[in-house]
This record gives C-alpha cells, structure tokens and sequence, in this order.
C-alpha cells in the first residue's frame, strides 16, 4: 500500500482527494481457480470488484475502472447513468456468445436459467448502484458461482472462462443495462481516430505500460501518464484502487 499510495502522490493524482482502501486476499484466496495461462487472472486482487459493497459501506453508486483504461470523457456522465428496470449495473456488452466461456452442459448452469444465446459482458468498466446490489445479495452469488467453479467446471477454460467476466456473466446476465460503448473501447477499437470514444481499454495481456508498440493509443497513454518515464518503478501493473 505504501507504494501504491507513492505512485498516486508522483502523479497528477496527488491534487485530488482520494483514499486507499485495502483489499484482503483471504477473501477469496483457494477458493478460485483460474483455467488460463494469463498469470494476471489468477490473482485475488482480479475479485476485489466483487466486493464493491463490503469495501464502500455507506456509498449508493460505485464506478469500478479496470487500471488497464484510460479516461477522457467527464466521469460524471458515468456517475449519472441511468440503469435501468431493477438493474444492479451497467456494463458492456461484448456482442460475443456466452459459450466461448460459461460451460452449458453443466447442470447447474443449466438450472439458473441463463439463455444460451446470451452475449458475454466486460466488467473492466462498470457502474454499481450498491443499494440494489446489497438488496439482490451480489457478492453472495458471486462467490457461489465462483467456489461451484472449483468443484464442478461451470466455466470452460481459456482466457474467457477465467477471472471475474465469466462470474459476473452468470449472476447479473439479467440484471445489467448495456454501457455505452464509448464508454468502454476496448484495444483494436482504439484508431487513429478517436471520435466519441471516452475510454480506452487495453483488454487481453498486452498492457500500455510494457508494450513496446507506438500507436496513436499508446503514445496517448504515455501523455497521460505523467509518472511513466520518471518513476517507472512506481507503477504497478494489475493494481486496482477501490
């Protein structure tokens, strides 16, 4: 935390007001497994999302931003979303099957009732209304789904099927608006041109601070990232602020 809390004070971030919040990995720890080469998924700290309310006692709406994004719109229009029926959040929609991750042949997948045409969501980017996620017990369907995963394979594996997604999928698939998607343009979305585009996302394991590419994207990431160049060894890779 100390670190972490140094990387924030050698950046532009030092003149907003922010507090750290520690996540416990005995939370979660041994009772995940992740099916996936990628060693960044298999990390307590990829669940920490899942806790939102636990970590926020008090606060009715949360944004949860992934570290591997890069924000340029007013986060206000984030805050100020509607969700809408009963929906607990707001997340993408990736427009790709559920089945490239979530195992349908499994009975108790079967039995919760998701469609099999069901889209997969991102939730690198999301916006929490914590009152309803408190009232519809969130977190505690999580975990279910997350502990079942190590007994019984409701998830496949791969990189779909591993980390936080796959979870998320199978307990708000009908409970979540569609995040605009200019809200969350994930990389090989990012151009040269950049349009409406308020948030860029470098999904998948080629992040912007060890890629040796010089995109528009990257080379925009470096400009904002005023710590980089002079305390590259402030920067941690994976790390989440809650």
């Amino acid at each position: 935390m100390i670190i972490f809390r140094a990387a924030i004070e050698a950046s532009a971030l030092r003149s907003v007001r922010y507090e750290v919040i520690p996540f416990s990995e005995d939370r979660v720890k041994g009772q995940y497994v992740v099916k996936s080469t990628r060693k960044d998924l298999d990390h307590p700290l990829n669940f920490g999302r899942f806790f939102m309310p636990k970590l926020l006692p008090g606060v009715c709406r949360a944004i949860y931003i992934d570290a591997d994004c890069l924000v340029l719109g007013d986060i206000s229009e984030l805050h100020n979303l509607t969700l809408k029926n009963n929906d607990v959040m707001a997340a993408l929609n990736e427009r790709k099957p559920a089945d490239l991750a979530v195992n349908f042949s499994n009975p108790y997948v079967k039995a919760s009732g998701i469609p099999r045409d069901t889209d997969m969501i991102n939730n690198g980017v999301y916006v929490a209304d914590l009152q309803r996620w408190r009232q519809q017990n969130i977190t505690a369907r999580l975990l279910y789904w997350m502990r079942l995963n190590v007994e019984s394979s409701v998830l496949k594996w791969g990189n779909s099927g591993s980390g936080s997604q796959a979870l998320m999928l199978l307990t708000v698939f009908d409970k979540y608006t569609p995040l605009p998607k200019e809200w969350n343009a994930r990389d090989g979305q990012h151009g040269k041109e950049l349009g409406n585009k308020k948030l860029l996302h470098w999904t998948g394991s080629d992040k912007p601070w060890h890629t040796k590419h010089t995109t528009y994207s990257i080379t925009l990431w470096r400009k904002y990232n005023s710590f980089l160049h002079n305390s590259a060894h402030l920067i941690i890779p994976g790390a989440r602020v809650l």
